[in-house]
C-alpha cells in the first residue's frame, strides 16, 4: 500500500471515529441521560459531555490533523494556519461553555465543585488548553516574532498540542467513567448504556492513537511537511 493511500485511508477512518465519537454520545445524554435544557438539572449537565466531546476531541482533534491534510492537498499556510486557529478557538469556546453548564449546575443542586480526579483534570486542561491557543496566536499570527524564534518554539508547541490530546482523552474517560458510577445500576450489569460506554471509550482511544499517529509519522511528513514548507 502507498504511503498516500494510507495517510487517505487513516484520516478518513479518524473522521469517522470522530463522528461516532460524537454520536455515541448524543446517544447516551439523549437517550439515557434525559436529553438537554438549561434550567440547572440534570437535563444542563448533559451539555457539559456533549460540548466537551465535540470540541474537544471532534474539533481539536480536526485542528490538529490539518497540517497534514491541508499540506496534502496545497492549501496556503496562511489559510491552514486560520483554519487551524478558527477549529482551536471553536473548541476551546465549547469547553468553556460546557464548563459553564456543569458549574451552574452543581451549584443549583448544592454539590460542590472541583473535587474529583476528572474535574481537576479537566480544569486544568481547560486552562492549559486556552495558553497553548493564546501562545500559538502571538507566535504565528500575530504579531509573529522571526522566523528563528518561530523555528524553535514550533516543535514545543506541536509536543504539546499532542500532550493535550491525552489530557483530553483523560478528561473525558475519567468523566463518563464518574458519570456512569453515580447512576443506580453503575457497571454491575453489561446494559445498553454500558454497552455504548464501553465503545465510546474504545473510538476515543483509537481516535487519538489515530491522530497521533498520523501528525507524528515520518513517512506522512516525508509526503506532506516538505509541501507545505513550499506553500505561500
Amino acid at each position: 500500500m502507498g504511503v498516500g493511500l494510507l495517510f487517505t485511508l487513516l484520516v478518513i477512518l479518524a473522521e469517522i471515529l470522530g463522528l461516532l465519537i460524537v454520536s455515541l454520545m448524543v446517544v447516551l445524554t439523549n437517550k439515557y441521560f434525559g436529553g438537554y435544557a438549561w434550567d440547572g438539572s440534570e437535563k444542563q449537565f448533559n451539555l457539559h459531555p456533549i460540548l466537551m466531546v465535540a470540541g474537544f476531541l471532534f474539533f481539536y482533534g480536526n485542528s490538529v490533523l490539518l497540517y497534514k491534510i491541508g499540506a496534502g492537498i496545497s492549501v496556503s499556510k496562511f489559510k491552514i494556519k486560520m483554519a487551524h486557529f478558527l477549529l482551536h478557538l471553536l473548541a476551546f469556546v465549547c469547553s468553556v461553555v460546557g464548563l459553564v453548564a456543569v458549574f451552574q449546575y452543581h451549584n443549583a443542586q448544592g454539590f460542590g465543585n472541583a473535587r474529583s480526579l476528572h474535574s481537576w483534570m479537566g480544569l486544568g486542561t481547560v486552562v492549559f488548553y486556552g495558553s497553548q491557543l493564546v501562545l500559538g496566536f502571538l507566535f504565528f499570527l500575530y504579531p509573529r516574532p522571526r522566523e528563528e524564534i518561530r523555528a524553535a518554539v514550533k516543535p514545543v508547541h506541536v509536543f504539546f498540542g499532542i500532550f493535550l490530546l491525552g489530557m483530553i482523552c483523560v478528561s473525558v474517560l475519567t468523566g463518563l467513567t464518574e458519570k456512569i458510577l453515580f447512576t443506580d445500576q453503575g457497571f454491575d450489569e453489561l446494559s445498553p448504556v454500558v454497552i455504548v460506554t464501553n465503545i465510546f471509550a474504545i473510538a476515543v482511544v483509537f481516535f487519538a492513537g489515530i491522530v497521533t499517529y498520523i501528525v507524528t509519522s515520518s513517512k506522512f511528513s516525508a509526503l506532506t511537511l516538505s509541501r507545505y514548507d513550499q506553500l505561500n
